[in-house]
């Protein structure tokens, strides 16, 4: 039983709720089985964690029904019951917690049982609710629409029959205008995962269609909607690049906008921020390296960096790095051990040594930064190969070549049969991988035209892992070989 649907269902509630659901199924109307009710309660003494041996389904049914031989089927019936139970309070929760859905259902129902005068207070008492609202994103468009459609529906029994006394501007227009509205934004928020997913993991989508629809319209036409105005600039900064205004437009409407947008809103615009940030760096425009250390500031001032209450291993190692790379070493160190307790239970200890490993490897300690990375235990695909190029890197500083190359030979083998990389994330890896083969190749040679041939490939490429290590490491044997 501890590991069944049931147990798994309530482990999740809150003491709060597992009382109220206590009330709820000792309700007739959602519940007329006793035994379902006395299951509960057996089940309750072992809250919160729900792991004790007395959830033995045997020993709780012979709790349930003494003296009885043990019959799965009848205990397999109320667990199933009690299940089925749980599901509905948790959906009669949800939208007791949403006054609009409340009212707005409540609106249907008294029309269709032509109740119209207590019809219009509740129309009266939505529309006071949207006056009083100043965040208009994606939910309150549709919620709009679906009121003023209702509302329609409501005057069409008011006034049968009198088209023109119900078909007025006001709601007809607002109908439509918030459905479009809706789309849109939704629309646009979709577009912008996909891109970077499209970017992150090697799948390809097709939305030709779609884009055509982005490519039609006037953004000018919606500059009364924050959120359409910042997602159609986060798509076109997604789509167009090079073309930093729509970054510099997405950065100065989620300041100026940020009261009108929901916490996911934020959260999600935020992160598109840094995605720009992080790829106009790759490419070598090192002035969003500060742009993006600006974006993690304002993050972890406002809390925006939190997912579920926990802060991402991707975004506790991004802060890292950059911070490091603008030699904030001090603000660095601090950071790590502050934050070290919110990152994602499964990946905390991984990061938290990933990032120390970083923090020597800029100290120029690489002994104690192999000994950091040698305490990375993760299967996430990103972090465990940036964990084996960092080794990589190491390995090189150590002077340990035998090692070195026996990694670079299985790195390039684990690179040729990759299927879930993406293909530029790939090639930033493998460029680095051949370029740091090369550089090894090097560094007892005399051979100053393939040191300076090998410089200025790694300065060539757009996106290459550890670039700027690469870099200094090539200029070092330069200087070597003028001694």
């Amino acid at each position: 039983m501890k590991n069944s649907s049931l147990v798994n269902i309530l482990r999740k509630f809150t003491p709060k709720e597992m009382k109220e659901f206590r009330e709820f199924i000792n309700s007739p109307f959602f519940n007329k089985n006793k035994n379902v009710i006395k299951l509960y309660d057996i089940i309750k003494k072992a809250y919160p964690k729900l792991e004790d041996d007395k959830l033995n389904k045997e020993k709780v049914f012979a709790k349930l029904f003494p003296g009885q031989k043990y019959k799965d089927s009848t205990m397999r019936l109320l667990m199933f019951y009690l299940y089925e139970a749980a599901e509905k309070y948790i959906v009669f929760q949800k939208m007791l917690s949403d006054n609009f859905s409340v009212k707005e259902k409540l609106l249907t129902s008294l029309r269709e049982r032509d109740l119209l005068k207590e019809s219009q207070r509740v129309a009266r008492e939505i529309e006071a609710e949207f006056k009083k609202t100043s965040l208009k994103d994606e939910a309150y468009f549709m919620n709009r629409f679906l009121y003023d459609f209702e509302y329609l529906n409501l005057l069409d029994i008011i006034h049968i029959g009198k088209y023109e006394k119900y078909l007025t501007k006001n709601h007809t227009e607002s109908a439509l205008r918030n459905l479009t509205y809706y789309y849109l934004a939704r629309a646009l928020k979709f577009y912008t995962i996909i891109i970077n997913t499209q970017k992150l993991l090697n799948v390809e989508f097709d939305f030709k269609f779609f884009e055509k629809i982005i490519n039609s319209i006037n953004i000018d036409d919606f500059s009364d909607s924050p959120v359409i105005m910042l997602y159609y600039s986060t798509v076109m900064a997604l789509q167009k690049p090079n073309e930093e205004k729509y970054y510099y437009e997405m950065k100065e409407y989620v300041q100026k906008y940020e009261k009108e947008l929901d916490l996911d809103n934020l959260l999600d615009i935020y992160v598109n921020l840094e995605n720009y940030c992080i790829r106009k760096s790759r490419v070598g425009k090192k002035e969003f390296d500060k742009e993006l250390f600006e974006i993690y500031r304002l993050e972890l001032d406002k809390k925006l960096y939190l997912h579920h209450n926990q802060m991402t291993h991707h975004f506790y190692k991004s802060v890292v790095i950059t911070s490091l790379d603008l030699k904030e070493f001090e603000w660095t160190e601090n950071f790590i051990e502050k934050y070290k307790n919110e990152v994602v239970a499964e990946f905390r200890d991984s990061a938290y040594y990933f990032c120390l490993s970083r923090v020597e490897l800029k100290k120029k300690n690489f002994e104690k930064s192999l000994e950091y990375l040698s305490k990375v235990r993760t299967d996430e695909i990103y972090m465990k190969t940036e964990t084996r190029l960092m080794q990589g890197v190491l390995f090189y500083e150590l002077n340990l070549d035998d090692p070195l190359n026996s990694l670079t030979d299985t790195l390039r083998h684990f690179f040729k049969n990759q299927k879930f990389i993406a293909r530029d994330r790939l090639i930033f890896y493998h460029d680095f991988v051949k370029s740091l083969s090369k550089l090894n190749s090097l560094k007892n040679k005399k051979n100053a035209f393939e040191a300076e041939k090998l410089k200025e490939q790694i300065e060539s490429k757009d996106k290459v892992f550890m670039k700027k290590w690469l870099v200094e490491k090539t200029e070092e044997l330069l200087s070597n070989n003028k001694t």
